[in-house]
């Protein structure tokens, strides 16, 4: 009897899971449609603005005007010509 498997026993066999046209299965289906929000999420909330962040910190950019391209001249003045900046990193 120990050798006997279960689905015998009980009589229930496993059922082949389902696939839709483009062969994924319902549960995979299920999981992308649960986890999506926090996709979307993390997007709109987090990526979006790291990259614009950084699309910015490359330019000369006010609300008025757009966008000019300046590379790295933002960090080197930064580094150089501002008095407040290692205050700032002493503080924090």
């Amino acid at each position: 009897m120990a050798d006997v498997p279960l689905d015998r026993v009980h009589g229930v066999s496993e059922q082949p899971r389902r696939k839709s046209r483009f062969g994924i299965s319902d549960e995979t289906r299920a999981g992308w449609l649960m986890i999506s929000p926090w996709i979307v999420g993390f997007i709109v909330f987090t990526m979006f603005p790291f990259v614009a962040s950084l699309y910015f910190s490359f330019t000369d950019y006010d609300v008025i005007s757009s966008p000019e391209w300046t590379g790295l001249d933002n960090y080197q003045r930064l580094l150089t010509q501002d008095r407040l900046f290692p205050l700032a990193l002493r503080n924090t």
